[in-house]
């Protein structure tokens, strides 16, 4: 699913600061849905796991507070985090598995939420949206998967448009809240308030 043009739309009217805070809302999700799939960059084929669990961790952090509290980042900061990030083994990142496609997608959001502080360019937000988008239907799709109890294709489908179609008003949402200087705590509670629970996924299904 393509990310929707009203977001877009909307994405355009707002400040180069409420976009960066738009793409540390898509990062956090991102890696909150990650944890919440419990993996946690804890994959077998990483060498140090912890150690790059912890660097990934301390960069949204210092994203986290950036925004908050308006702070410019230094490109010798963002080249540093960039290199850091390169660094990681993932070698096979793009296999057939979905703990690796989750984890690329947790690397990749935060690399574009650094180039969108580099060079400005509202399409790395949007790279951030399909990335989040993507990683919904992942989760998704891998848990009616695993509770796959004679739900056909028809259903399954059914069930990710549901989610698609709710993606886009929290998003919506959201970017009001920036366009109506929603305090940073509002704004950070909104996206930790927001966040799918796997648990909850068989209400969808109907």
């Amino acid at each position: 699913m393509d990310v929707n043009k009203e977001v877009i739309f909307s994405l355009g009217l707002l400040s180069e600061k409420d976009k960066s805070f738009f793409g540390l809302f898509c990062v956090k999700r991102i890696s909150g849905l990650y944890d919440l799939f419990d993996h946690l960059i804890e994959l077998e084929k990483l060498e140090s796991p912890n150690k790059n669990y912890e660097l990934i961790r301390g960069i949204i952090k210092y994203l986290e507070e950036s925004v908050l509290s308006n702070i410019k980042i230094q490109r010798s900061t963002i080249d540093g985090f960039t290199e850091k990030l390169n660094s990681i083994p993932f070698d096979d990142l793009y296999g057939s598995c979905d703990e690796f496609m989750l984890a690329a997608n947790v690397l990749s959001s935060i690399e574009n939420l650094l180039n969108f502080h580099v060079k400005k360019d509202e399409k790395y937000i949007v790279k951030c949206i399909d990335l989040l988008i993507n990683t919904i239907n992942i989760i998704v799709s891998q848990h009616l998967f695993n509770i796959d109890d004679g739900i056909s294709y028809e259903e399954k489908e059914h069930v990710l448009v549901k989610h698609y179609a709710r993606e886009i008003e929290i998003e919506l949402t959201f970017i009001e809240m920036l366009r109506k200087n929603a305090s940073g705590n509002e704004l950070i509670a909104f996206i930790n308030d927001h966040l799918i629970l796997i648990s909850k996924y068989e209400k969808f299904i109907s």
